[in-house]
């Protein structure tokens, strides 16, 4: 068993054996839910009031399967952080989530991050300004080229709203 610390290293170690764990219950046929994981990582030192502990932090029940961590990252983020808590003796709102988030990140590149603030990364500030003029004529153009390319689809009323044959 790795020492569980507070630290993202360790973050990175328990998400990658978590999803090892994952295909390892899948190969003997047993459920993956949180008391199985628990059994299988802490051997006798996983009690029932151990899994009780984990259980209640976390909001989840012991015989619930889990979704996959690649995947559904939130339920297993706060199984990880009540396992930090209650191995470390730290309060589970002590647990660093931004570097668990960060480990998720590099313990599956290929997923979606976890707590990415997108409305951060957009600021209408950067934008350039556009001139009405010059988006009245780009829609212009765009309604030209779309009638050119399908023109039996489209029939054009008055005012250059389209509407699809009947």
């Amino acid at each position: 068993m790795i020492e569980i610390q507070n630290t993202q290293e360790c973050f990175v170690q328990l998400w990658l054996r978590l999803e090892r764990t994952r295909r390892l219950l899948g190969a003997q046929h047993k459920r993956f839910c949180i008391r199985s994981v628990l059994k299988s990582w802490f051997g006798l030192r996983a009690t029932d009031d151990f899994i009780w502990e984990v259980c209640h932090l976390c909001e989840q029940e012991g015989w619930s399967e889990l979704p996959l961590p690649s995947l559904y990252p939130r339920k297993h983020r706060e199984f990880l952080r009540a396992i930090v808590a209650v191995t470390t003796g730290i309060s589970f709102y002590r647990v660093n989530l931004k570097a668990l988030d960060a480990a998720y990140s590099i313990a599956f590149p290929g997923s979606t991050p976890i707590n990415v603030n997108k409305k951060s990364n957009f600021k209408i500030q950067n934008l350039p300004a556009v001139e009405p003029a010059h988006a009245r004529q780009c829609l212009n153009k765009f309604i030209i080229a779309l009638a050119q390319s399908q023109p039996s689809k489209l029939k054009f009323q008055k005012y250059g709203t389209k509407r699809n044959k009947k």
